[in-house]
């Protein structure tokens, strides 16, 4: 929803290009999380709305999981999560070719769902 605001913003303020960071999303994707799937997609279509005349131009980037330091609120302040502990050793093992190969045997199973994370510094 906040993706779909920041377009619709940016058309209004005159904006002329847009960069959506998205993400790769498999169809099996719908049934474990239906409604980040769902904030997904409208981010899409709003980049593309953004891009509906010949003065504005969108880019939608799909890499696959983006890892990075998450920060929650907790009743003692903030807490800071590290995700590259987990995403970054999964991200090595993902590398390698035998994983990689069963995308190229059921693609549209898998769609990205395989594809090492990256950390965010990487992608901003």
């Amino acid at each position: 929803e906040s993706n779909v605001r920041v377009a619709h913003a940016a058309r209004d303020a005159g904006i002329e290009s847009l960069v959506l960071i998205n993400a790769a999303m498999p169809a099996w994707l719908d049934h474990v999380a239906p409604g980040y799937a769902e904030g997904k997609r409208q981010a899409a279509a709003a980049a593309a709305d953004f891009a509906s005349d010949a003065q504005h131009r969108a880019a939608v980037i799909k890499p696959s999981a983006i890892y990075g330091t998450r920060h929650e609120s907790t009743a003692l302040g903030t807490l800071p999560i590290p995700l590259g502990l987990v995403m970054g050793p999964a991200s090595f093992v993902m590398q390698y070719a035998p994983l990689r190969a069963l995308t190229n045997l059921a693609p549209y199973a898998f769609d990205g769902a395989l594809l090492p994370p990256v950390p965010v510094g990487s992608v901003a």
